[in-house]
């Protein structure tokens, strides 16, 4: 799952670390044994109320390798769903690319 600047901003204020890394400019939610960090042995979301944005289209993703978005492919239940605000997630899309093109080019400096 990729994040936003705000979504690591908001899940630091409840005291996790280290559930997320950069990769291309992008940040990605870390998962473990193939599930999210955030997820409890009962499989529910341990944070929630204070999720990711890009959790709330889920089972809709953004592939920045195809740039664009598609179900993922690991979800059982991805046909089971619809895209209800696509705009909504167009503007999320947006906004990782432009905060990845802004990582890229604080880097180069």
């Amino acid at each position: 799952m990729m994040l936003t600047i705000e979504d690591v901003k908001r899940i630091e204020k409840l005291g996790y670390h280290d559930f997320y890394y950069e990769k291309d400019g992008y940040l990605f939610l870390k998962n473990e044994q193939g599930k999210c960090v955030f997820l409890d042995d009962k499989g529910l979301c341990k944070i929630y109320e204070n999720r990711p944005e890009g959790c709330r289209f889920y089972p809709f993703i953004y592939d920045p390798y195809e740039d664009k978005i598609i179900r993922d492919v690991d979800c059982p239940y991805k046909y089971e769903f619809s895209l209800e605000h696509p705009q909504k997630l167009k503007t999320l899309v947006a906004k990782i690319i432009e905060e990845r093109e802004k990582r890229l080019k604080e880097g180069m400096r």
